[in-house]
């Protein structure tokens, strides 16, 4: 069986020999894919990695930044001509992580960018490619991806040792069944047993057995973000906080008109999403914030609220919160936008946080979490079960809200479900054997006695 450090010895041997090479590391959840990069990057110079995701949180994780930060791509990402590329003739290993979200053409945009960065008129700028993830986590974002020309030029190497269940091989032996959508008879036993509301679904149990759990890091998984919200709003009324709980949203839009005099404009942008805020409630950073004491959050940290201020209008202007055992002080951060219309300026503000309670599956990607509730009471999307049950490092850790359908263990699929065309296009995709054939070992025994 493949090991990090097979992936890690391959990918440096070639990096160091000048071959290039195209490889996909798939790898289920826990399986050391972040681990992975992060070691690799650490034995080059910087000038010769470039580290990047699809997405903020998949960037952070891996110590890298967006596609679209890291090669300046404009917002008509097919319009590269327009691009002031910073010259890196010695940029020599470059990776994609999170797969499972780009766009069709990305790898064609990828070979575009890469040749005008490096000045190489060569396939990548010369560069070997490292793409990562795990495409049978949740749904592809575009499934254009495996008919992409460049996508046939990749060989898959899979990683299989799960790392984050390596106590309880049983609960690994599922995830990797569930992770195919393959479902047995005694499944529905497993999920009997973890079922908080046998006779329907009710968010008081659910909140009352959430916040009767361990003191961790925590969490009720949702497929949607209209669950998320009946859930945090259930978890926050058990709660009892000291003080009123306001109700704030996540970006609000500062508008100026032009000719129009006195204060700007504040809009609360609905589709973002909100949060409770009140003295001893949770929250989860979704994104990369710097406190105002220039300490730098990573998403995915947890932390607690200490007190707040209003702003612009009745709006939460600022916050104060504590991450691990010290308070930090946290502002809407200030983004300049497009200016359309009769705008004399147009500026976004936001917090890149959610309450730590409940959480739509898609923001676990990439955790290990201590203890998961699962709502499963109106079924989960492609993929979502695997994704939300593999977040935890063994069953003893895994709950579920209320399962409708349990006469047959069949109907589990409206809750393991597999992404059919993943698994036709990782069965057509060449596999790479890392492991030393008989006789390669023989010459490199003969190379060394002599």
């Amino acid at each position: 069986m493949i090991t990090t450090q097979d992936v890690y010895d391959f990918c440096l041997k070639m990096l160091q020999d000048k071959k290039q090479f195209f490889v996909f590391l798939q790898g289920r959840g826990g399986t050391g894919k972040t681990h992975t990069i992060r070691r690799i990057a650490a034995a080059l110079k910087p000038n010769q990695y470039l580290l990047m995701s699809a997405t903020n949180t998949g960037a952070i994780e891996i110590g890298g930044e967006t596609i679209y930060k890291a090669l300046k791509l404009p917002l008509d990402l097919f319009d590269t001509d327009v691009i002031n590329y910073k010259h890196c003739p010695d940029l020599e290993f470059v990776v994609f992580d999170e797969v499972s979200m780009m766009i069709g053409e990305m790898l064609g945009i990828l070979d575009d960018a890469l040749r005008k960065k490096t000045g190489k008129n060569a396939l990548f700028g010369g560069c070997s490619i490292l793409l990562s993830g795990d495409l049978r986590q949740l749904s592809v974002g575009d499934d254009r991806i495996f008919q992409a020309d460049n996508w046939y030029l990749f060989d898959r190497i899979e990683l299989k040792k799960s790392i984050r269940h390596t106590t309880d091989q049983e609960f690994a032996d599922h995830l990797s069944r569930w992770a195919e959508g393959e479902v047995h008879p005694w499944d529905l036993q497993f999920f009997k047993k973890r079922e908080l509301c046998p006779d329907g679904l009710d968010y008081k149990t659910v909140a009352q057995a959430f916040l009767a759990l361990p003191p961790g890091k925590n969490a009720i998984l949702c497929a949607n973000r209209e669950a998320v919200a009946r859930f945090n709003e259930a978890v926050v009324k058990e709660k009892k906080p000291s003080q009123n709980v306001l109700k704030t949203y996540r970006h609000v839009l500062e508008k100026k008109m032009e000719g129009v005099r006195g204060p700007p404009h504040y809009e609360e942008q609905e589709e973002d999403g909100y949060f409770h805020v009140a003295v001893g409630l949770g929250v989860l950073f979704t994104g990369q914030m710097v406190s105002t004491e220039n300490f730098r959050v990573k998403s995915g940290t947890h932390g607690v609220i200490l007190g707040f201020e209003r702003g612009y209008g009745s709006i939460v202007k600022h916050l104060r919160i504590q991450i691990h055992g010290r308070p930090y002080h946290f502002i809407r951060q200030y983004t300049q936008q497009p200016i359309y219309g009769n705008l004399r300026s147009l500026v976004s503000l936001r917090f890149e946080i959610v309450n730590s309670y409940a959480f739509v599956v898609h923001r676990a990607q990439g955790m290990t979490l201590d203890k998961v509730i699962v709502d499963t009471s109106n079924g989960l999307g492609t993929a979502m079960g695997y994704t939300a049950f593999s977040r935890v490092r063994t069953a003893a850790d895994l709950f579920i809200t209320h399962l409708p359908k349990k006469t047959d263990f069949s109907e589990l699929r409206h809750i393991i479900t597999a992404d059919e065309l993943v698994n036709r296009a990782l069965a057509e995709q060449p596999l790479l054997d890392l492991m030393p054939k008989s006789e390669d070992l023989a010459k490199e025994n003969k190379e060394a006695a002599t």
